[in-house]
């Protein structure tokens, strides 16, 4: 997929290899297998050194380096250094990480809000976090107690889909 630049015409080849929406006025692109970020006018903003990269969200990126993710500023600073096996995205506040294989909550300051204990984790939506501990799914509330779990009981290859938040 090239990205549409107004000096370019029809039929020249592709720029970059892929390219992302637009995020706080930049958009993740990936030339030469490295990410980078450029603006609306196709200028390169942060350079092409990581090696998969989100886009912006809360004024924070996460990148990954060297097999390790971390978060950079808009300006390429880091903002928390590339020290989990995975990360979500900053949602209502806090981001889920992964280390040492288990899920866990930081804030935006990379304060470990909730220790990694879950098999899998989503990010907050209306106030509800989406987690996983052996086999079992639970919704946690923003006081990180769960206020739903799946019964047990429940058939085999019963999916999510299945299961509403709490209202």
């Amino acid at each position: 997929m090239g990205l549409y630049r107004p000096d370019r015409q029809v039929g020249d080849p592709a720029i970059y290899q892929t390219v992302h929406g637009y995020s706080d006025e930049i958009a993740p692109v990936q030339l030469n297998d490295k990410w980078g970020f450029i603006d609306k006018a196709g200028t390169t903003i942060l350079p092409f050194r990581y090696d998969t990269v989100t886009s912006f969200n809360a004024g924070v990126c996460a990148v990954l380096m060297d097999g390790k993710w971390g978060f950079i500023r808009h300006d390429g600073s880091i903002a928390l250094p590339a020290i989990w096996e995975k990360t979500g995205e900053f949602s209502e506040g806090l981001c889920p990480v992964k280390k040492d294989a288990k899920w866990g909550l930081i804030d935006l300051s990379g304060k470990t809000v909730l220790e990694p204990k879950y098999d899998d984790m989503g990010s907050f939506d209306a106030g509800y976090l989406l987690v996983t501990s052996n086999n079992q799914l639970m919704y946690l509330d923003h006081t990180l107690q769960p206020v739903w779990k799946q019964q047990m009981s429940c058939p085999a290859g019963t999916n999510l889909r299945m299961y509403k938040a709490p209202a």
